[in-house]
């Protein structure tokens, strides 16, 4: 990972990065569980599920993989393209969750 964000462009990085469905799950922001975890409101299951503690809830509420049906097949073409998407989903899921709950609580990270 540090040698694919150390040779992606990461200039301009946006919300023009994020594809129309996960932009859609950001725009719609984040809600409590009933056991006090936070989620994004469109990834929550309809019916909650049984976690270890609120962590795992969370992690498995809100950990997704990024799509990349529509960029290049060949890896130097498309890592960088994925990256970017990923990091900007993520860069707008915590500044909406900033703004929701008013703290820096929700933490995030890509792999």
């Amino acid at each position: 990972m540090r040698e694919i964000l150390r040779t992606t462009d990461l200039t301009g990085l946006s919300d023009r990065d994020i594809p129309p469905m996960f932009h859609e799950v950001m725009e719609r922001g984040w809600s409590r569980t009933a056991a006090g975890g936070r989620g994004l409101t469109d990834l929550r299951p309809e019916v909650p599920g049984t976690y270890a503690d609120r962590l795992s809830e969370e992690t498995t509420v809100n950990g997704r993989g990024m799509t990349g049906y529509d960029l290049p097949p060949t890896a130097d073409e498309r890592t960088p393209l994925l990256v970017r998407r990923c990091l900007a989903y993520v860069c707008a899921c915590l500044r909406k969750a900033q703004e929701e709950f008013r703290d820096t609580r929700v933490k995030a990270y890509v792999s």
